[in-house]
C-alpha cells in the first residue's frame, strides 16, 4: 500500500511537471508571438520588447573614482539604455561596470532578466554617496520567478559590478564616486 502511494505521488509529480513545462513553453511562445506583433505596430515608439532585441544601442563610457579605484563604466542614462543595461552579457572585465542615472532620487529597484554574470549593485544617493549594496544572482534557466533588489532608501545612481568587487575594494555605504575627466 504504502510504495503504490509512493508511486501514485510521483505519477502526479511528473504530470504537474509536463503540464507546468507545457504552459511555460506556451507561454513564452506565446509573448513572442505578441513581442513580434507588437514590434512591428510599436517600432517608432520604442516599446521595451523591441529594446530588448535590438543590438544597435550604444552606451557612452566614463571614468569614475570610486574609493581608491578609478573605474570604466558604461552610462544607462535612459530608459532604453536602463532597460538593456548588462542583458546577454557573458563576462564582464575587472573594474568595468554599467552605471545607471536616474532624473532624480526615488526608491529603486532591479532584476536580472537575461543577465548572465553574477553582480553586486550599490545604490547611491544624490549626493553620490552609496546607501546600500547588495549582491544578486544571475538569470537561470531553472528559475521560476526574478528576484527584486531594492535600493534601501531614495537613490539617483545604481553602479553594477561583477559580484564581490564593492568588499573585495573596501567599499561600502558612505562612499562617494566623481567623475573623472
Amino acid at each position: 500500500m504504502r510504495n503504490t502511494t509512493k508511486k501514485i505521488g510521483l505519477l502526479f509529480y511528473f504530470i504537474f511537471l509536463i503540464f507546468a513545462i507545457g504552459i511555460s513553453s506556451h507561454a513564452d511562445v506565446s509573448a513572442k508571438d505578441n513581442e513580434s506583433k507588437s514590434s512591428r505596430q510599436l517600432n517608432r515608439s520604442g516599446s521595451v520588447g523591441e529594446i530588448e532585441r535590438s543590438s544597435t544601442l550604444t552606451f557612452s563610457k566614463k571614468i569614475l573614482r570610486l574609493g581608491k579605484k578609478t573605474i570604466e563604466v558604461e552610462i544607462a542614462d535612459n530608459t532604453p539604455l536602463r532597460s538593456r543595461g548588462l542583458m546577454h552579457r557573458k563576462s564582464l572585465d575587472d573594474d568595468k561596470g554599467m552605471l545607471f542615472i536616474f532624473e532624480e532620487e526615488r526608491p529603486l529597484s532591479f532584476w536580472m532578466k537575461n543577465t548572465y554574470i553574477p553582480l553586486s549593485i550599490a545604490f547611491f544617493n544624490h549626493r553620490k554617496e552609496i546607501i546600500n549594496v547588495v549582491d544578486m544572482e544571475p538569470d537561470g534557466l531553472f528559475r521560476l520567478k526574478l528576484d527584486s533588489y531594492f535600493s534601501a532608501g531614495p537613490a539617483q545612481y545604481a553602479l553594477e559590478m561583477n559580484r564581490g568587487w564593492f568588499k573585495k575594494n573596501d567599499i561600502d555605504v558612505g562612499s562617494k564616486f566623481s567623475f573623472v575627466k
